[in-house]
């Protein structure tokens, strides 16, 4: 088995992983239905640790190529995402609350990415507030600020 860089990173966060998923029952996870402060670091050790090994086993069989540089354009998306989407994000949130500011930061995110429709956007944005809605209001009843407009 060869190690690729893919590999490493996989080892790495896996080890960060268990460093995240230990550090946080010293915290107390308590129960599911009252969950304690260790219990949310946790969950993100648990989903870490899982991407990591994914990330060894899939990504690590063979050296991913690397694309060519352009002459910064990627310094440029990372100022246009930066001071377009994430510096108008919490406005938006106090304007039209956490759900359609998070809407429209996700479509913006997917257009900024090179999607090219709108279709899958909106769809990927409506699942993305739909899941958050679901799991955090729902599941552990934590609510999301409510713009002025009450949204």
């Amino acid at each position: 088995m060869r190690m690729t860089r893919d590999r490493w990173a996989g080892l790495l966060f896996f080890v960060a992983s268990l460093f995240i998923m230990v550090e946080s029952l010293r915290l107390s996870i308590d129960e599911i239905n009252n969950p304690g402060p260790g219990f949310m670091p946790f969950v993100v050790g648990l989903i870490l640790a899982f991407l990591s090994i994914l990330c060894f086993v899939v990504l690590g069989k063979e050296e991913t190529p690397q694309p060519p540089q352009e002459d910064g354009e990627d310094g440029r998306r990372v100022i246009t995402l930066i001071g377009g989407g994430l510096v108008l994000y919490v406005p938006a949130v106090m304007l039209i609350g956490f759900y359609g500011a998070t809407f429209l930061l996700v479509l913006y995110l997917m257009k900024l990415a090179g999607e090219r429709g709108y279709r899958r956007g909106l769809v990927i944005s409506l699942v993305t507030i739909g899941v958050v809605y679901f799991l955090f209001e729902r599941v552990l009843y934590i609510p999301f600020p409510k713009g002025m407009l009450g949204i």
